[in-house]
């Protein structure tokens, strides 16, 4: 125990001796005088006391001006739908197979989900086709009665 009452006393005397010699080198440092400002002096060199970027402030937003009204000749209606155009198809044939069939669109043959001029082809019947053009059903009917039956 006296071991360690010992190694605190001369850890506490050392510590004394470095404290008394910071203070006498500040005291040189100023000239003898405690000063207010510590001014730092090392040529060219970046200040490390000095922040390194300034914040810039944000910028606030300007005023909207108030919307002038308009005019009420000015004043447009509401605009027309323009039609979607319609693919010109012409269904020419149906080769009936009750499995698979066939129709014959402008002069193609076309399966049951084929594509002809933009619109898929989703049924084929006897006497008429089913098709989708852009999400829109449309049908096909025979004008002459050309059904070949395969079956």
């Amino acid at each position: 125990m006296k071991a360690y009452q010992g190694w605190m006393i001369a850890l506490g005397v050392l510590l004394v001796a470095q404290l008394a010699g910071v203070s006498a080198y500040f005291a040189q440092e100023s000239g003898g005088e405690a000063s207010e400002e510590f001014i730092y002096k090392a040529g060219d060199l970046r200040n490390p006391f000095m922040p390194l970027f300034v914040p810039t402030p944000t910028p606030t937003a300007t005023p909207m001006p108030s919307p002038t009204p308009i005019p009420q000749d000015r004043v447009s209606k509401a605009p027309t739908p323009t039609p979607i155009p319609t693919p010109e198809l012409e269904l020419i044939g149906i080769l009936w197979d009750s499995k698979r069939p066939m129709a014959v669109i402008n002069g193609r043959i076309v399966f049951e989900k084929d594509k002809v001029e933009g619109a898929q082809v989703v049924k084929i019947e006897q006497k008429k086709i089913w098709l989708d053009f852009l999400g829109r059903s449309m049908e096909l009917q025979l004008v002459e009665d050309t059904t070949i039956s395969i079956d």
